[in-house]
């Protein structure tokens, strides 16, 4: 069953036909288990759809509106005052703070089916957009909300039940405008109360694609920058499928940033998420489960186009590591709050955590938020310090600067922050931390906090290395592959004859592993030998009680797991049944502080024997107790047994 499991935590999220290529190892049941839970683990942030009050004519129009108070919060962000080099997030507008629900707000009205329909207006005037920060949110089964700006062009949702949450925080893409009607619709079959209070609406005063009279093209970055999907990404077909833009909160600021997932030893698909530190600096727990993830946030080809793209979004992640530019670093390691669906196509990016430079690679990032853009460097990168920082963080960052291309001449901007740097293997090795590059800068450096000086080098805890999580198991892997949901199964799996081995036997193991497997590593502690390359391996002997770790590593040309079992090797009691005394046999090195305990049938103890010297084996006396059956518990400092015997 523990296999069943190792193997349940992987299904998550992958092509249900590979199912069948492990069939003959499971039950029926377990499959169909497994099948169940994968079809129950997607959560998108919103299913499409329209509102029902888009098709009934009968419905009032006349909706309430609130017009919210506009913030007095400066924009620090815009296109005359923004410095990348400072080390600081792009700004793109800030939060009002609202106490509305349904008990306080609003208009309910019927539907010709019998279903109920809640509606409520918001504006705030002046924003390019709007967003909706929920809490205590919670929709029951059936039920489904949506939110629209005023002249119907931008639908989201619907959300569901799916969007609940353990936190009761919830938050929305932006909707373009400066007025969105939020509407809810209770369906009749339902009995339970939906709710959620709108704590704070998000008032956005620059976003790239909203503004007519910004746009460049499409978007607001800068036109020297080149489309993820002209040649200049053709190699890089997987890694941007990782990259993801992410609008920070942090109290009532809203930023942009870009960061990218992850992939880790244990190649589990655990959605770690990885940025910088100044993206979102002081956010506390509520902030980040509010965050929003832009996957495939792209342009279709090479040319900008006149029409914004459709993107995937998750809501929200957990806060893992992190440590401050001040502090030495400049990286984020996130949690996603919910695993990245299959139809996302994510790429769980591989890493190197080696100090070593690498002659040419790009990166990958969101200028001003705008669609994805790739950035090429063939000069060899140079371990330096941050600009203006102290000497002694001297070699924690790499310098880069950008080439022309094909395209463009690629370089960072406002929004950027976080973005991947890969190496000419196309593993990340940094997250961008600032720089002087720009279009009208082109031969500026940019820096990126090294992800080998963020590995490790913090190494008080968990909370800020990457280290920790990315190998939690310690197997001291240098670099790794990318992962997506395409690859085949590559699962560690064996069997031993037994799991409770007699002291000098021997012992031999099956491999069960699944995946095209090229090479395996197996650790045998306190056993003769004590290691092995077999894929079989035969009579491994334990000449010494105890429980000890039996590890396989597998591996092939990309991809690396491993998986540890105990075995117990078990003093050997003789003979069986027994009248005079009982000989027990330790094993080759003697054993200090041994306590032998007899009980009877019931329970009782009738007799301790204590062993002061270190000893291999030894003779108890039992002559004088009566025909039955009996248990003798062996235990020492580390181990522990209890065998049944008979006495005749």
């Amino acid at each position: 069953m523990t296999d069943c499991l190792r193997i349940l935590s992987l299904f998550t999220n992958k092509n249900l036909f590979k199912l069948f290529s492990i069939m003959q190892r499971f039950s029926l049941l377990t499959i169909i288990f497994l099948i169940f839970i994968q079809l129950n683990s997607f959560g998108q942030i919103s299913r499409k759809g329209n509102p029902p009050s888009f098709f009934h004519n009968n419905l009032s129009t006349q909706v309430p509106l609130i017009e919210l108070k506009k913030s007095d919060k400066p924009a620090i962000a815009n296109d005359n005052n923004y410095n990348k080099a400072d080390a600081t997030p792009l700004e793109i507008g800030y939060t009002i703070n609202t106490e509305i629900n349904m008990d306080n707000s609003g208009v309910w009205s019927d539907l010709p089916n019998g279903d109920k329909i809640w509606r409520l207006s918001l504006n705030s005037k002046g924003a390019e957009a709007l967003n909706v920060y929920f809490t205590n949110f919670y929709l029951p089964h059936r039920c489904e909300l949506y939110i629209y700006n005023e002249d119907k062009s931008m639908v989201l949702g619907a959300y569901t039940s799916d969007n609940n949450s353990e936190t009761g925080i919830f938050s929305t893409e932006l909707v373009k405008g400066d007025q969105i009607t939020i509407e809810f619709i209770q369906s009749k079959r339902v009995k339970e109360k939906a709710g959620f209070t709108i704590g704070e609406i998000g008032h956005v005063y620059q976003y790239s694609g909203f503004n007519d009279n910004k746009l460049k093209d499409f978007g607001d970055s800068d036109p020297c920058e080149v489309n993820i999907n002209c040649v200049e990404g053709d190699n890089w077909r997987k890694q941007k499928q990782g990259v993801a833009r992410v609008m920070v909160k942090v109290r009532n600021s809203m930023s942009w940033c870009t960061g990218t997932l992850l992939n880790n030893v244990r190649r589990d698909y655990t959605p770690y998420f990885y940025t910088a530190e100044h993206c979102g600096p002081g956010a506390n727990e509520a902030d980040y489960h509010n965050w929003i993830f832009y996957f495939n946030y792209e342009a279709a080809n090479c040319e900008n186009s006149s029409q914004e793209p459709e993107s995937n979004t998750i809501n929200g992640g957990r806060l893992l590591a992190k440590v401050a530019l001040s502090q030495g670093s400049d990286f984020k390691l996130l949690k996603l709050d919910q695993e990245v669906p299959l139809s996302f196509n994510p790429y769980f990016n591989g890493w190197s955590n080696i100090d070593q430079s690498s002659p040419s690679g790009v990166s990958i990032h969101q200028p001003w938020g705008d669609v994805k853009k790739i950035s090429t460097y063939t000069q060899q990168l140079v371990s330096t310090t941050y600009e203006g920082d102290a000497a002694d963080l001297s070699g924690s960052f790499w310098q880069v600067k950008w080439v022309q291309t094909t395209n463009g001449h690629g370089v960072t901007e406002g929004g950027s922050s976080g973005a991947p740097l890969f190496n000419a293997q196309g593993l990340v090795i940094g997250a961008l931390t600032g720089g002087g590059a720009s279009c009208s800068n082109l031969t500026a450096p940019d820096y990126f906090g090294k992800f080998a000086h963020s590995w490790d080098h913090f190494a008080t805890d968990s909370t800020n290395q990457l280290k920790s999580w990315l190998d939690p198991d310690e197997t001291g892997i240098s670099s790794i592959s990318g992962l997506d949901y395409n690859q085949e199964f590559f699962i560690p799996l064996f069997r031993a004859d037994t799991i409770a081995v007699p002291v000098g036997q021997s012992l031999n193991f099956t491999d069960l592993s699944i995946g095209n497997i090229s090479e395996w590593n197996w650790s045998f502690e306190g056993a003769v030998p004590s290691t092995s390359n077999e894929q079989h391996p035969q009579n491994i002997v334990y000449p010494n009680i105890g429980t000890y770790d039996v590890k396989l590593v597998i591996r092939n040309n990309s991809q690396v797991d491993s998986l540890t079992k105990a075995i117990k090797v078990v003093p050997i009691v003789s003979p069986v049944p027994a009248s005079y005394q009982i000989n027990v046999y330790l094993g080759t090195s003697p054993v200090a502080q041994v306590e032998f305990t007899l009980y009877d049938e019931s329970g009782r103890e009738v007799e301790t024997y204590y062993s002061e010297n270190a000893i291999k084996r030894t003779v108890l006396d039992i002559s004088r107790f009566r025909a039955g059956f009996y248990f003798l518990k062996i235990q020492t400092k580390d181990f522990s047994k209890m065998q049944k015997i008979a006495i005749f």
